[in-house]
């Protein structure tokens, strides 16, 4: 094409740029070359400074890798926190439980239920409700992605068939949520549960 032609294009969205190809191997001779002619093209002097720049495909991609990284930093630094929240009101409900249930604790030890018993029964429940809070966070998720694709689907991307984007969670990935799940509640109701598994059953039988 033309570089006129090129330019009279390019700058109807005010950009002024020429794309050019060249071997990997010779990258840095081309941009050299074509920074050298640039210069002369627009008559500047040894002292002057750059007034366009030259840039490469590998560049674009560092810096789409740096925004990758970056977007990822705070997505896991929102999911830890969102992490540390749950685990406190697992938690939270777990000590509750213990002490309105403390009797039927007692109860249950003096009908010959062991610690580790009593120990398992809360450590299970704490694990059911972070996976109860687990699929309902897999639900809402693929609900916004099918109605997001849906929302894709109905604009023109200016020849791309918008309705070719699929919008999908990947399985292996719901297999991890459902693991930090299942580890959440682990954690959060360990000090609960060794509570209700210490308590004296004489003591929790007389609580009101």
């Amino acid at each position: 094409m033309p570089s006129t032609t090129f330019q009279r294009i390019l700058t109807r969205w005010t950009w002024n740029e020429f794309v050019l190809q060249t071997s990997p191997d010779n990258i840095n001779k081309a941009k050299e070359e074509v920074r050298l002619i640039m210069r002369v093209a627009r008559k500047l002097k040894p002292e002057q400074e750059d007034n366009f720049a030259v840039n490469s495909a590998d560049a674009f991609t560092k810096q789409f890798n740096q925004m990758k990284i970056a977007i990822a930093g705070m997505g896991l630094l929102v999911t830890g926190i969102s992490l540390i929240v749950s685990g406190i009101g697992i938690m939270n409900v777990m000590f509750v439980s213990v002490r309105e249930r403390t009797k039927e604790i007692g109860l249950r030890k003096a009908m010959g239920a062991t610690n580790t018993d009593i120990l398992i029964q809360f450590l299970s429940e704490a694990i059911a409700i972070a996976i109860i809070g687990g699929i309902a966070g897999i639900m809402l998720i693929r609900s916004t992605l099918y109605f997001l694709g849906t929302a894709i689907a109905s604009f023109d991307f200016g020849g791309i068939e918008a309705s070719s984007i699929d919008l999908q969670m990947d399985l292996l990935l719901t297999f991890y949520t459902f693991l930090v799940c299942v580890f959440l509640g682990l954690l959060a109701g360990f000090v609960p549960a060794r509570t209700a598994a210490n308590l004296n059953p004489i003591d929790a039988l007389r609580h009101e």
